[in-house]
């Protein structure tokens, strides 16, 4: 496969993962799923293998300034990750999931971004 069939595969996965969307307008921080997968390799025989999957996530109403505005975002992050993973597992069922791992990692990056907006 080439790079072009790699960015379309990732770009319709991203379309597929979109469900009920982040309006342009909305403050949110961006959910990121990844999978190593086999999906084709370079000319070089080099692997190509991560396919991701965003979402953007509303902290719109939130008041980030208390805990339980963060805590709500974290349930929003924690609620997107899964569902992007499960996209994922849906996407490449014969792949070793490792379900949890996605879900932490996306989580990690999702709540990364979010510190970096509480700070402002």
């Amino acid at each position: 496969m080439n790079k072009r069939l790699i960015a379309l595969l990732v770009a319709a996965g991203c379309a597929a993962s979109a469900g009920p969307a982040v309006a342009d307008a909305v403050e949110g921080v961006t959910v990121e799923a990844a999978r190593m997968v086999q999906v084709g390799r370079t000319p070089y025989g080099a692997p190509e293998q991560q396919v991701v999957l965003r979402q953007g996530v509303s902290y719109s109403g939130l008041d980030l300034k208390t805990a339980d505005g963060r805590a709500a975002l974290e349930s929003r992050i924690k609620e997107t990750a899964t569902a992007l993973c499960k996209e994922l597992d849906k996407m490449y069922p014969l792949q070793d999931s490792k379900q949890a791992d996605c879900v932490a990692a996306a989580v990690r990056s999702g709540m990364a971004e979010a510190g970096k907006i509480e700070k402002k």
